[in-house]
């Protein structure tokens, strides 16, 4: 089942860390397979968050939505480089 607080805790240890954590595999297991099975998790984890609405951008969160036309792909670059607040998007369709 989904627990908000345990995702953001997960997010923040991956933040500060750059992995996800995991309790590893079992014994006579494939090491590499822990790992697949944790970001498995991971990004089951993170899905179930977006559906029951845990994770929201947008200027109601605080994370305003800058967005560039693929045309104007640079000026989005100079918006990330210039310390933009927010999420900056490119748009391709």
């Amino acid at each position: 089942m989904f627990d908000g607080k345990s995702l953001a805790k997960t997010m923040q240890l991956a933040a500060r860390t750059g992995s996800l954590p995991s309790n590893g595999p079992g014994r006579g297991e494939n090491p590499a397979l822990g790992r697949v099975e944790a970001k498995d998790q991971a990004v089951a984890d993170v899905a179930a968050a977006l559906a029951e609405g845990a994770l929201s951008v947008g200027e109601e969160a605080g994370l305003p939505l800058h967005r560039f036309p693929l045309e104007r792909t640079a000026d989005a670059h100079a918006a990330v480089e210039g310390g933009a607040v927010g999420k900056v998007l490119i748009d391709i369709g």
